[in-house]
């Protein structure tokens, strides 16, 4: 069997297992009365406005990994919208717009992995999240969030790539 298929069907296998148990503990969290809605807000960066959607930053402890969702080369964070609030009873989430794409405003710069990643950098400082981070990704979203992690190494706890 071909070793890239391989793992993509480990990752797939694994991010069903994960979502199971996201599911199941989130009934739990829910039934205990915690808020897992997620807020949107808009931040300027660099004189354009970024929409990002949050949940579970108010009650994150500090240490806590915030889960940080990247979509994919055209997508808006809408394509994270079934998993957002399921993995926001386990931890802080963030996913967002990156520059013109869904509601972000486009930046007139190229889309290339240091720019978005640097954008990505200031959303973090500009919503005061700190790290650790963990980081979700899947096809360019993926690359971006390995740039990322190259380049911000010290704020990342890991990095969990969606088939």
């Amino acid at each position: 069997m071909n070793s890239s298929r391989t793992v993509s069907s480990l990752g797939r296998a694994f991010a069903g297992v994960l979502l199971a148990s996201v599911g199941l503990f989130h009934r739990q969290v829910v039934a205990q009365g915690v808020d897992t809605t997620a807020h949107y807000r808009v931040v300027d960066i660099d004189g354009h406005d970024m929409h990002v959607r949050v949940s579970g930053l108010e009650r994150r402890k500090e240490g806590t990994p915030v889960v940080i969702f990247e979509a994919g080369f055209s997508q808006s964070m809408d394509v994270w919208r079934p998993v957002l609030t399921q993995v926001a009873a386990l931890a802080p989430v963030l996913a967002y717009d990156r520059a013109g794409l869904g509601q972000s405003e486009w930046d007139n710069e190229s889309p290339e992995p240091q720019h978005a990643t640097l954008r990505l950098h200031k959303l973090l400082a500009a919503l005061s999240v700190k790290p650790p981070y963990l980081l979700v990704g899947y096809s360019w979203g993926g690359n971006l969030l390995r740039y990322y992690a190259g380049n911000y190494a010290d704020e990342v706890a890991g990095i969990e790539y969606v088939g």
